[in-house]
């Protein structure tokens, strides 16, 4: 067949056609691809952070990269590699794939009290991958999954993406008001409507409105899970940057067999190890590891960190992060004391690295995300973290990017963003 005979052919066939190829392409995707809610961690996580004076984003909740101890990591790799590399860099790993679970499993569980027994551990590609791995396990479509109001953007779309119902719920000053989750449960159940299977909250510094769940509110959501027999996913990221020295115990602590616990290294260590961690019963640790596509973490990366765990001094490091980042939120709080009393409110965190503000309702909210490149300084908008509709008059900064003076400039920005919008 001549080359014009097989051009002539390909047009009067369908299934060769690119048009009809991209078309199959698109009705293969599986359902729920389109999830609306939240947003993609990978939206955030993949974008290059270019810490310069013509933008300052007051969006990334990042930690600071000068804060990562690059000379004791240098050394931990170097170390990694000539002492255990040729096992470090096989398949299986070297002695840090047993080192670093262990190290998390007694030292960090004990910082913090946390019970954990062995085969009640399992690690993870950051919170993100412990949020889809327990959506995996845990829910068919159609379950519910309840939530803060605010939540995380990223935990709405993780399991929204898998069909869950999602319900959110509000706050106070003290963290979630459990009394309007107990409502709802108890006339579910009269009504014989459905109940959740999971409720994902972040008691602890809450991203992103900053706030923390008091005890006696820990304490109700757990008899509410023991009552009516759902579990919590209790995120626990920012747990360790405290500034004000008091320790709530973790709801896995109240309760280990009604909670599945999650936490990282991204914030305290570095998020490039891509290292977090589940813990939860240990029935639902062996299904976690049996749906872990891709087995063990990397057994280079599990090296690294329990070379530079063994070599630093813990406290001494997470001392020194709540330092800087009790620095500079109180820089943020300062500047909003001074200059916002008339433009919004705002939480007043005691950790972590967000605070969340309530801009008057008639706040063109559009137009300040429009304005914001000219204007040099960037925010999240609210929208993003709710389940459902809501958070038109919110928005959310964090100050762990910058030192002090950078975010005393870039609330001014903000300052006179809001006033430029307002009617």
């Amino acid at each position: 067949m001549s080359v014009s005979e097989m051009k002539s052919s390909s047009s009067h066939n369908p299934i060769l056609s690119e048009s009809t190829l991209e078309f199959q392409l698109s009705n293969l995707f599986a359902s729920g691809l389109d999830f609306a809610r939240g947003i993609a961690a990978s939206d955030f996580t993949s974008q290059p952070v270019n810490k310069d004076a013509q933008m300052i984003a007051l969006g990334f909740g990042l930690p600071d990269p000068e804060l990562f101890s690059i000379e004791d990591l240098r050394d931990a790799a170097d170390k990694a590699l000539r002492t255990d590399g040729l096992r470090a860099l096989q398949y299986g790993g070297g002695s840090g794939m047993a080192q670093l679970p262990e190290w998390i499993r007694t030292i960090q569980a004990a910082r913090r009290q946390i019970p954990c027994q062995p085969g009640e551990l399992v690690l993870t590609h950051g919170s993100s991958q412990a949020m889809d791995l327990i959506a995996r396990v845990f829910l068919n479509p159609g379950d519910e999954v309840w939530f803060e109001r605010p939540t995380y953007f990223g935990a709405i779309k993780i399991f929204g993406l898998r069909g869950a119902v999602e319900r959110d719920f509000p706050m106070d000053e003290d963290g979630l008001v459990v009394d309007a989750v107990q409502e709802e449960l108890a006339r579910r159940r009269r009504n014989g409507e459905p109940l959740p299977k999971l409720f994902y909250t972040i008691p602890n510094y809450q991203n992103p409105s900053g706030r923390s769940m008091t005890l006696a509110r820990r304490q109700q959501l757990i008899h509410l899970a023991q009552q009516y027999h759902f579990l919590i996913v209790e995120d626990d990221a920012y747990g360790d940057l405290g500034f004000d020295g008091e320790t709530l115990p973790t709801l896995r602590q109240l309760c280990p067999s009604h909670v599945l616990y999650l936490n990282t290294f991204s914030k305290t260590i570095a998020p490039g190890f891509r290292v977090g961690w589940i813990m939860a019963p240990a029935e639902a640790v062996t299904k976690i590891r049996e749906v872990k596509a891709e087995g063990a973490n990397g057994g280079f990366v599990q090296e690294v960190l329990s070379r530079f765990l063994e070599s630093v001094d813990y406290e001494a490091h997470i001392a020194h992060l709540k330092a800087h980042y009790q620095s500079r939120r109180d820089a943020m709080l300062e500047a909003l004391e001074r200059d916002f009393r008339a433009l919004c409110e705002w939480t007043k965190p005691s950790g972590g690295f967000f605070v969340w503000l309530t801009l008057p309702s008639t706040t063109r909210l559009s137009q300040m995300m429009a304005f914001s490149e000219k204007m040099g300084v960037s925010f999240v908008p609210g929208t993003a973290f709710y389940a459902g509709d809501g958070g038109q008059n919110h928005i959310r900064l964090s100050f762990s990017l910058y030192p002090p003076e950078a975010i005393t400039e870039g609330m001014k920005r903000l300052k006179q963003l809001i006033e430029s919008v307002q009617p």
